[in-house]
């Protein structure tokens, strides 16, 4: 068997493998590595071929060969930029409808950087199931750390930066550099490296390779263990674990909200299903409305009172804009809004000079009506 041949072979396996554990897409540098811990191939340099261009090149006959799906492959050099449109806004809402996701973190923000852009596309699938953000820096940069990473930093709650990149056994300078540049705009984040470190080079037994720095004429080369070093499985593992330990709530159970709410958005007309369970889910939302539900009892007797002491002839009127079940702001806007179906309208209310304003829902119900003709009255002799 030729050596080209055999590499096909082992790639195929591994590529099984893969598929049988969940574990795709996955990258040409994943596989790579996999073939130098079985032996395979060599992560030694020769010549003016890159030690993994052979593996590379085997993965690409496959590929067109048809033996190997294109999509097996995660390619995040390359994408399509679409801002193309719908016939209506109803088939654009329905036609993201499976893409739109329930906030797990409680408007916290998690963010996981990795160096390698081939990194974070194969932890897309992770990134999506978890509600979470992730970005890759492809080496030491600023330009992208400044227009979009610090600005997200900066209007986000409580963030939390999970970084993933290679144990440079030279000092870390990618992370150092990513790190003191948000930083300088963002002031001291929570930052955790959750790979590659010392410990975990040390647990696997992983290859030391020779990378070198294009910024200095001669290359300043020096060892360095790549994140891909360590297998795709145990990466998403590592980040697994260390996302469940974070989230305020069991992932299922938003999961399970989530399926729900897009049930009754799909079944049009279904408002009011929706409206019920965004209350049943949201503990914020409840506590809000409780918080409202008790200063709205605690108000009421005294409205009441107030209310039965109005004449209509003398009274003093006015309005205001407001949510149609909250007159008087008892509420958290939020929960007044949920309460209201987010419907707001002009509100009446009624005082004895110098007294207590009262709704004019509150009001019994024949100084209610005096009132109303009174106003009507008012607005024919304008």
């Amino acid at each position: 068997m030729s050596k080209a041949a055999m590499l096909r072979a082992a790639l195929l396996e591994l590529l099984a493998e893969h598929e049988r554990d969940g574990m795709l897409p996955t990258s040409a540098r994943f596989l790579f590595y996999e073939l130098v811990a079985r032996g395979i191939v060599s992560k030694e340099r020769k010549g003016a071929r890159r030690a993994d261009q052979d593996a590379t090149d085997a993965l690409t006959d496959l590929r067109q060969s048809g033996k190997v799906p294109w999509d097996w492959i995660a390619d995040e050099t390359r994408a399509i930029e679409d801002y193309s449109g719908f016939p209506s806004i109803k088939e654009a809402v329905l036609a993201y409808l499976p893409s739109l996701r329930l906030d797990p973190w409680r408007r916290k923000t998690v963010l996981v950087m990795t160096e390698s852009r081939s990194l974070a596309g194969v932890l897309r699938s992770i990134a999506t199931r978890y509600r979470i953000q992730i970005a890759a820096t492809g080496g030491q940069i600023a330009g992208f750390l400044h227009t979009e990473v610090a600005p997200l930093l900066l209007n986000a709650t409580s963030p939390k930066v999970l970084y993933m990149g290679d144990h440079d056994l030279a000092g870390n300078q990618i992370e150092t550099n990513t790190r003191r540049v948000l930083e300088r705009e963002t002031g001291d984040l929570d930052w955790r490296r959750i790979a590659l470190t010392k410990e975990q080079v040390e647990e696997y037994d992983l290859p030391v390779i020779v990378k070198h720095d294009r910024r200095y004429k001669d290359g300043r080369p020096h060892e360095a263990v790549e994140t891909e070093a360590l297998s795709q499985r145990l990466i998403v593992e590592l980040l697994d674990t260390e996302l469940t330990a974070l989230l305020p709530e069991p992932l299922e159970r938003v999961h399970e909200r989530e399926e729900r709410q897009r049930r009754a958005l799909r079944n049009e007309g279904d408002d009011l299903e929706l409206w019920k369970l965004e209350f049943e889910f949201d503990s914020e939302l409840r506590e809000l409305f409780e918080a409202g539900r008790k200063e709205v009892a605690r108000e009421e007797p005294a409205r009441k009172e107030a209310g039965r002491k109005i004449n209509p002839a003398t009274a003093e009127i006015y309005w205001h804009f407001a949510w149609v079940a909250d007159p008087y702001c008892d509420y958290d806007p939020r929960a007044a809004a949920w309460l209201s179906h987010w419907t707001a309208s002009r509100c009446y209310f009624a005082r004895v000079p110098g007294g207590t304003w009262v709704c004019f829902d509150d009001l019994p119900e024949h100084t209610r009506n005096a009132l109303q003709r009174r106003l009507d009255n008012e607005a024919d002799s304008e």
